[in-house]
């Protein structure tokens, strides 16, 4: 059975955010710093710093001379981010294929065509 701090925190306050991270923002601190906030986003959603947190636009309060953040406010935020970032198709380049790169690539072929040295 849920306590009252996660149903509330299931129902409608952070409903733009999956269920996972709904139960996330429910069992955390109400406010948490940039390296509490980085920690969370690498432990759920992808990998940051708490120097990359600075640069998010959070409403913020100082408390004791610390910024802070809420909680569900650092999800959303990653959340956000997560799903606006395009996907990519990556991978290697084929090394075999002439003409990549800086420079014309020798092939085998080439190396069989050159003529010898002459003696």
């Amino acid at each position: 059975m849920p306590t009252k701090a996660i149903e509330h925190a299931l129902v409608d306050d952070y409903s733009d955010l999956p269920l996972r991270l709904r139960e996330v923002v429910a069992r955390s601190a109400e406010y948490v710093d940039n390296r509490q906030g980085a920690k969370i986003v690498n432990e759920h959603c992808f990998p940051t710093g708490d120097r990359s947190l600075e640069t998010w636009w959070l409403p913020t309060k100082t408390i004791n001379g610390r910024v802070v953040h809420p909680t569900a406010a650092v999800l959303r935020e990653a959340w956000r981010r997560m799903n606006e970032a395009p996907e990519r198709m990556r991978g290697r380049r084929p090394t075999a294929v002439v003409g990549i790169g800086r420079g014309r690539r020798r092939t085998q072929a080439d190396e069989s065509q050159r003529a010898p040295p002459p003696t």
